[in-house]
């Protein structure tokens, strides 16, 4: 089975998030928020100006209910397994 890839994912991890987090329709500022960081630190992870600790990787992970190896680009299968909540 081939893996049809949607146009709109991005290669980077901050365009996996910044993609997920709009088909969420969840704001920059939400997210921010909700994950315990500033706005500016989620522009600049979004951005790829800088990666996120392990701690608020976990976090974005849990929000955007994403598996960590999707929004790494190890994997295009997007669903979150039960014991990465």
């Amino acid at each position: 089975m081939r893996l049809l890839r949607n146009k709109r994912r991005g290669r980077t991890l901050g365009e996996r998030i910044r993609d997920e987090r709009e088909d969420r329709d969840i704001s920059q500022q939400n997210l921010a928020k909700d994950i315990g960081i500033t706005p500016g630190m989620m522009s600049q992870i979004e951005g790829d100006k800088r990666d996120p600790s392990l701690e608020v990787f976990r976090k974005i992970v849990r929000k955007l209910e994403v598996s960590s190896d999707f929004l790494l680009g190890f994997s295009e299968v997007k669903k979150i397994k039960e014991d990465e909540r």
